[in-house]
């Protein structure tokens, strides 16, 4: 009887088994309802949070409508301001002699040309504007086909033929200025015209250019990086233009007189090089931001050179480098749009923002001081003769200044 007792024991282990079974799968069931019910209150949240987005989205939508709709009406507004500004400037620099405004136009000015001995030349600006220099007089040149503003200018040693590049501006039927179209002027047999194949180069506007003495070949530069390259008479983009950066705003551009070499600078001090033919990447000018160079010359063979631009920075490129002229400092606020050196680099001239004019002599650049030409127009291009006896300065409002026997003074109608 003993022997036969352990046999209950076995008989009760399937039933703990089933218990255990049982147990296990009723936790396993409990964890998966309660996975469940928090999945399904995470997808409900995730719906309403979806949702929310969606009017979120909606919201930003109308808000960038609203957007556009002010912004819109701050462009046309701007319009509105630029001809109540230039319609003051008439009322408010009048004569006292003869009560005329004593100036041809109050178009700006970005450019300059004269030949060799001065009698013969051309200024270029806003909205297709042209100026013509002989018989000592400037004269207004019309063309009311262009709305082109010209900021760089070329002609010929002798004046028989020229080109400018800038930009025109499209009416889009919002505000009359429009978007922004690469443009390019041809002069030949006595007239300017539009040159129409730029337009294919969108948006990109043309900040200078350089053409050869004889006008067979040349370059241009502008915004994107892009460059342009002219050979008989027609102009092109550089294929290679492709492999410099989108982001590159060229400004300023300089290129040997044989086409061999050159430079570019570009917004922030980026600078590419002109070597074979072909533009590369150079390296950039240490702690230069926010340049935004005007104007750049070099001595005939490329050995020394300067350039100028915004918050009165001049860059010095001597020994094969670029760098950060120190003798800057007390111009931090001074834009530079344009200089003049003479061949050998000894003395020279620069004009800008405000008249401003500054004079190279000496191995340094100082202020200009002159209570006679003391204007708060900006001052954008310059030419002087050879020997730098004789000059003149064109820019905002249709201002132009003239230099004889070492004295800057207005130009106008009276001259």
């Amino acid at each position: 009887m003993m022997e036969d007792s352990p046999k209950p024991e076995k008989r009760r282990r399937p039933f703990l088994v089933l218990w255990l079974f049982v147990t296990i799968l009723l936790g396993i069931v409990s964890v998966m309802y309660m996975l469940l019910y928090h999945f399904s209150g995470f997808k409900q949240r995730v719906d309403s949070t979806t949702e929310e987005y969606e009017q979120i989205q909606q919201k930003l939508a109308l808000l960038q409508e609203q957007l556009d709709s002010v912004r819109l009406g701050i462009e046309r507004d701007s319009v509105v301001l630029d001809s109540l500004k230039r319609a003051i400037r008439k009322l408010s620099t009048t004569d006292s002699i003869n009560g005329s405004t004593g100036r041809i136009t109050d178009a700006t000015f970005y450019d300059i040309w004269l030949n060799q001995d001065g009698t013969e030349g051309w200024a270029v600006g806003e909205a297709g504007t042209v100026l013509r220099f002989e018989n000592n007089r400037w004269t207004e040149i019309r063309n009311e086909s262009m709305y082109m503003d010209a900021f760089a200018l070329w002609v010929k040693p002798d004046g028989s033929r020229g080109w400018a590049v800038g930009a025109t501006y499209r009416s889009d039927g919002r505000n009359d200025r429009g978007k922004s179209e690469c443009a390019i002027m041809q002069f030949e047999k006595g007239l300017w015209r539009e040159w129409q194949q730029a337009s294919e180069w969108g948006a990109a506007a043309l900040s200078d250019l350089w053409i050869k003495a004889d006008g067979s070949e040349g370059w241009a530069i502008g915004l994107a990086g892009l460059v342009l390259r002219m050979e008989k008479g027609k102009w092109s983009k550089w294929v290679q233009s492709e492999g410099l950066p989108r982001a590159l705003y060229l400004q300023v551009l300089w290129v040997r007189a044989d086409g061999s070499e050159g430079w570019a600078i570009g917004e922030d001090g980026e600078i590419i090089r002109l070597e074979k033919g072909t533009w590369s990447s150079w390296p950039q000018v240490e702690d230069v931001y926010e340049y935004a160079p005007s104007a750049m010359w070099m001595k005939a063979n490329g050995s020394e050179g300067w350039a100028v631009g915004n918050n009165g920075i001049i860059l010095r490129f001597a020994k094969g480098t670029w760098n950060r002229w120190p003798g800057s400092k007390g111009l931090e606020y001074t834009l530079i749009q344009d200089l003049w050196m003479k061949a050998d680099g000894s003395e020279g001239w620069a004009v800008g923002h405000q008249g401003a004019i500054l004079r190279f002599e000496n191995k340094r650049w100082r202020v200009w001081r002159q209570k006679e030409i003391t204007s708060e127009y900006n001052l954008n291009a310059l030419w002087m003769k050879a020997d730098g006896s004789e000059g003149w300065a064109v820019g905002e409002a249709g201002i132009i200044l003239r230099f004889e026997k070492g004295v800057w003074r207005r130009y106008s109608l009276k001259d």
